[in-house]
């Protein structure tokens, strides 16, 4: 399956529930004349802030129906023709599509069991004026290995040394085990220069999972402007249910 989780153990009857009460108040139809959910993006940044570490405003996320979306935003804002992007050596084939669309040139970097080899992208910058580095630090795709601490703290630093700017896909950052998940490197990041992907709800039905970009104000206000072009905006009501389900501590309680 690629990953993806046991359909049968997603949660149906709390969101179901929730959305039905959402439509019978009459407030709700205010809601279908906004541009986006004021309430869900104020939660979702405290959630975001909570669970990942991340100093962030409802100012700094754009929501999308699918974390590609959010990429594909991201690939026409920030790449030209004949830019150069850097990726892990195995990597995840729809992010490879996206950024082709783009008429790049991608570098490969080497993985081993602790990641990214950090040290064969200072070879790879030193010859080539890197764009974007994109990599899934928490789990890397497709071997699953995490980037250690101590890779993290090195790539943060070559970020700043050569201007490329980090886009930090954390595709699965809510499903760990065996021991807790390293906050993702944009909760660290002083200098602006990650760009933080994720998803929610994977853990709940189809209907109510989105995808979000996570950056500078500057750049969400942009991004923003795209995304009308691609796609409307996600279902208001969905957004209250979310945004309730994480007030309500509902979220927590279904990860765990």
């Amino acid at each position: 399956t690629d990953g993806t989780i046991d359909q049968r153990l997603a949660e149906l009857k709390i969101p179901a529930k929730l959305y039905s009460t959402i439509l019978k108040r009459s407030s709700s139809i205010q809601k279908l004349h906004q541009s986006q959910n004021e309430y869900f993006l104020k939660n979702l940044a405290n959630f975001l802030n909570i669970t990942r570490g991340l100093p962030i405003t409802k100012e700094n996320i754009l929501v999308t129906r699918s974390s590609e979306i959010a990429l594909f935003v991201l690939a026409k804002i920030l790449l030209k023709e004949n830019d150069y992007v850097a990726i892990a050596d195995l990597s995840y084939y729809k992010s490879n599509m996206i950024f082709q669309t783009q008429q790049i040139k991608i570098k490969t970097i080497r993985t081993d069991q602790n990641g990214i080899d950090v040290a064969h992208l200072r070879e790879i910058c030193l010859k080539n004026p890197i764009r974007i580095l994109y990599i899934t630090p928490h789990h890397h795709y497709p071997t699953t290995v995490a980037l250690s601490s101590e890779r993290r703290i090195e790539l943060l630093h070559l970020a700043k040394e050569f201007g490329f700017i980090i886009v930090e896909d954390d595709y699965d950052f809510d499903f760990h085990y065996s021991h807790q998940p390293l906050l993702p490197l944009a909760s660290t990041d002083q200098n602006g220069m990650v760009i933080y992907a994720g998803k929610f709800g994977q853990y709940l039905a189809p209907g109510y999972r989105i995808g979000f970009l996570i950056a500078p104000q500057n750049f969400i206000k942009e991004a923003k402007k795209h995304l009308a072009i691609l796609e409307q905006e996600v279902d208001p009501f969905t957004e209250q249910v979310l945004g309730e389900m994480i007030a309500e501590g509902e979220i927590m309680r279904i990860l765990k």
